[in-house]
């Protein structure tokens, strides 16, 4: 089965939430990767990528 987003996009995704620094920033980095899908940003906060 094909991956549906990027690893780039996977691996850019996990490295902005690592770097958001309060919440205000955190919601500002799932808005801007929600188009890879929740699931795989939450995989990505949780170092899954």
């Amino acid at each position: 089965m094909p991956a549906i987003a990027p690893i780039e996009d996977l691996r850019a995704a996990q490295k902005d939430l690592l770097e958001a620094k309060d919440l205000n920033e955190l919601k500002a980095v799932f808005k801007k990767w929600r188009r890879i899908g929740w699931k795989n940003v939450c995989g990505a906060s949780m170092g899954k990528v």
